[in-house]
């Protein structure tokens, strides 16, 4: 998911990947340009991202793993709860995604089973199917 203004200026950007063959889906990545910031931009893409993860994969539990609280409240709305990361894919390759942060060897030490960020997720079961026009 790729905001741009109308002139084509990069503006954000979030992204979903699919896990443990559906049964998971991430939504990761949420950016958005400093100059426009704390306009509803991160909202309105959060929104779209869990949107589209929701009408593509309408099974799958939706998961989002952050240290930021901004977006705990973002997912909090949407539905996410939080939970412990035994909750989430045990995919080595997912935990890959990991390595670029400062707390990736705190992950490491305690087996991919908990970190400072904060896991959290949304199960279908639990709420109402999401109407899309089409």
């Amino acid at each position: 998911m790729i905001a741009l203004t109308k002139t084509g200026e990069w503006v954000g950007f979030s992204y979903f990947e699919v896990w443990a063959h559906g049964e998971f889906v991430s939504n990761s990545g949420l950016i958005v340009a400093p100059e426009f910031r704390n306009l509803g931009v991160a909202h309105a893409i959060k929104e779209q991202v869990f949107e589209l993860s929701r009408k593509r994969y309408p099974n799958s539990k939706i998961f989002s793993i952050t240290t930021r609280i901004a977006i705990k409240r973002m997912n909090a709305r949407l539905g996410f709860e939080t939970v412990t990361f035994d909750e989430l894919p045990h995919d080595p390759l997912f935990w890959e995604g990991c390595k670029s942060c400062v707390n990736h060897p705190i992950l490491q030490s305690k087996g991919c089973r908990n970190c400072f960020c904060t896991a959290m997720l949304f199960t279908p079961d639990n709420h109402q199917p999401l109407i899309c026009d089409e």
